[in-house]
């Protein structure tokens, strides 16, 4: 996989919810990302990882990518709620500790739980 890797065209971004964190919870706001656009280079090979070296690299970097295409989203609705830019980094396992909600934690205390939508426009 080599060569450059475009990114998706700059679309529209929603707060569709917020939502406050259950008692007991971690107190730092958590910011997930639905309908991010999927980066506009070819889907490596499905394989079990540690099979290929050459397939594990391009997934490395595909997941790399659409990472970054999610932090950019992630960071232009919460400049949009905050009014300004606040730190955040990327955990698969933002939301549970088995990684089916991955997102971004974001450098702010508070209990709820943003949900960010882009649109397709």
């Amino acid at each position: 996989m080599s060569g450059e890797i475009l990114m998706p065209r700059e679309r529209n971004v929603a707060i569709s919810s917020q939502r406050k964190t259950p008692a007991g919870h971690s107190r730092k706001v958590r910011v997930y990302i639905a309908n991010a656009p999927r980066p506009e280079m070819p889907l490596p090979p499905y394989s079990s990882k540690g099979v290929n070296e050459e397939i594990d690299k391009a997934w490395r970097q595909y997941n790399r990518t659409e990472i970054r295409i999610m932090r950019r989203y992630a960071g232009k609705a919460v400049a949009k709620h905050y009014g300004y830019k606040v730190k955040m980094r990327f955990a698969r396992s933002a939301g549970c500790r088995c990684g089916c909600s991955p997102g971004f934690i974001l450098d702010r205390e508070g209990s709820y739980d943003l949900y960010v939508t882009v649109s397709n426009e």
